[in-house]
């Protein structure tokens, strides 16, 4: 164990250590420090994006403690440990003490420390590490310093409310600090000590305080505590997020499916007889086609009224009507005889593009001025093909259907005894069938005003950006509808609620390692957030995702990942 002594140094500011001894709000059950004689307790805080969960037992005054100080450091994000980190954890108590001691990875994410503290009373612990590059310090707690083991064990058999009472009795916080840091000069050490670092600033995780409830036999467990070590957390999908206060409308329930707008799916069929060019394009379904491209060269093979029938004939009554404006501009015939070529060439170009011909494809110069030119009205991704290449094709014989699936029309039923309320949506969210995303819209497009009489459902349909492709057509949907004005209420992510044997349950995180099950009741959501009407303080921890492992540590089928004596 490397422990140095240093000199006066500036301990972060009030409103940066975040100290904390007490119970978590509305918890309903407190934790057991892991000591098993008492005075021991344990840690959380974030910072930024580490998480730090610290268990630590009694200390006695002088003596170096027999088991160590655990510091576990999580990545919040992907929840993962913290490698290769340098770990000091720094402590300070009256009057004007201070102690650096660097911790030894125990293994990837955990760090041991056996600090010896020269005088009794309540002390400050904070955790200073560097990281990825990174410095940070991280306020973690206050702990107490015993004078011998007897006065452990009297400890640990009061209640938290006495012993508070006794441990503070006349004494000062605000004092103590002082003393701490008696003869400090603090502007200078900020300067020379926490150039940049980065402080633990964000919002504490209490846990409840380790020293209440000591009832118990010698190494239970708090009632009701699931406990889940920090190296299962590190083995699978886990995440957790505080719950907050939001303003979510209500809802009512609606299902619906996917349809395309307007224009959005479009059947090409041949305008004419004739057989598939096998030398023509070979686009086929899931390519992505543009509007205008074409996707296959039909031969004619009819001769009455067909295409190449049709398109000579524009051809012809486009060479009359160039002749008779160049006559008519000499003075050779008189202007009725030019409007009348120009009337037949509008005839001829209106037979033609009825077929599905183009006026700009008929000229000189062309590949093939005999073969038909199927082309795609709009852009998109071709779904079906039916004609095949070499295929004999009849006059308004469907070939291609082209979906553009870029925004799509969720439809919600809406059943009808919500009929009345209407007029209050506000948008939607849902999801489909196989999956787990919420999509939500806020445009409503149309509000139907006649009840279905088979499924006695009104249809309400809203617009969905679908730049992604990841919704598809005709896909199926569980959907709510947002009505009115929102509702205040304390919130969690959705996916933090189970649904076990029809009870709403969340997973609380009381401490890094220590969880709590609360059946709670819900109210309106969003699809993103849900309201807890009771159950959850704002603030608190709650499981997102792996809620379903600790569910398996409450049932003992999560074995322990480490035995080191708690």
């Amino acid at each position: 164990m490397n422990m140095r002594a240093v000199g006066p140094w500036l301990m972060c500011a009030a409103g940066i250590a975040l100290w904390a001894c007490g119970e978590t709000p509305d918890s309903g059950e407190t934790v057991a420090a892991h000591d098993p004689h008492g005075g021991g307790g344990s840690f959380t805080r974030v910072s930024g994006d580490i998480e730090l969960f610290v268990e630590y037992p009694h200390q006695i005054v002088g003596v170096e403690s027999e088991v160590p100080w655990e510091i576990y450091l999580t990545r919040v994000e992907g929840w993962q440990p913290v490698a290769d980190a340098g770990v000091t954890l720094v402590v300070y108590g009256p009057p004007g003490g201070r102690q650096e001691i660097e911790a030894v990875p125990e293994t990837p994410g955990l760090y041991m420390v056996s600090p010896t503290i020269p005088s009794e009373g309540h002390w400050h612990a904070e955790v200073a590490l560097s990281a990825g590059g990174r410095d940070y310090v991280i306020g973690a707690g206050e702990f107490e310093v015993f004078a011998s083991e007897e006065d452990v064990h009297v400890h640990a058999g009061h209640g938290h409310a006495g012993d508070e009472a006794d441990a503070h009795a006349g004494h000062n916080h605000a004092d103590d600090v002082a003393g701490a840091h008696a003869g400090h000069d603090h502007a200078g050490d900020e300067a020379d000590t926490h150039a940049g670092h980065d402080h633990a600033d964000d919002p504490a995780v209490d846990e409840p305080d380790p020293h209440a409830g000591h009832g118990h036999a010698e190494g239970e467990a708090a009632a009701g505590l699931i406990t889940l070590p920090k190296q299962e957390q590190w083995s699978f999908p886990f995440a957790v997020a505080a719950a907050e206060v939001r303003e979510i409308p209500a809802s009512i329930p609606a299902p619906g499916e996917l349809v395309t707008p307007p224009g959005g799916l479009v059947h090409v069929s041949s305008p004419v007889a004739g057989r598939i060019s096998v030398d023509g394009p070979s686009v086929g379904p899931g390519d992505r086609v543009r509007a205008e491209q074409t996707l296959a060269l039909i031969a004619p093979t009819s001769l009455d009224n067909s295409y190449a029938r049709t398109r000579a004939d524009v051809m012809e009554a486009r060479l009359e009507a160039d002749r008779a404006e160049r006559l008519f501009a000499a003075g050779a015939i008189p202007e009725r005889r030019a409007l009348e070529a120009r009337r037949n060439l509008e005839v001829a170009l209106a037979a033609f593009e009825a077929i599905g011909g183009r006026a700009d494809s008929v000229g000189e110069g062309e590949a093939d001025p005999g073969l038909y030119y199927l082309r795609s009205p709009i852009g998109g991704v071709v779904a079906v093909r039916d004609a095949a290449l070499g295929a004999q094709v009849e006059i308004g014989e469907h070939a291609f259907t082209i979906v553009n699936a870029s925004t799509l029309w969720f439809v919600a039923r809406v059943p009808a005894r919500y009929a009345a309320e209407t007029h209050r949506i506000r948008g939607a969210w849902f999801t489909v069938e196989g999956g787990a995303t919420t999509y939500t819209s806020r445009r409503v497009l149309s509000i139907g005003n006649m009840i279905d009489p088979s499924s006695r459902t009104l249809a309400v349909r809203f617009g969905i950006p679908n730049s992604s492709g990841s919704l598809k057509v005709g896909m199926l949907a569980e959907g709510h509808i947002l009505l009115g004005d929102p509702e205040p209420g304390v919130a969690v992510p959705a996916s933090a609620i189970q649904d076990e044997n029809n009870l709403h349950v969340i997973y609380v995180m009381l401490t890094g390692d220590s969880f709590e099950r609360r059946v709670v009741t819900t109210g309106p959501s969003d699809g993103s957030w849900t309201i807890v009407a009771s159950g959850i303080a704002s603030g608190e921890s709650v499981v997102t995702v792996g809620a379903y492992q600790v569910n398996l540590a409450a049932l003992g089928v999560v074995a322990p990942a480490h035995d080191h004596a708690h």
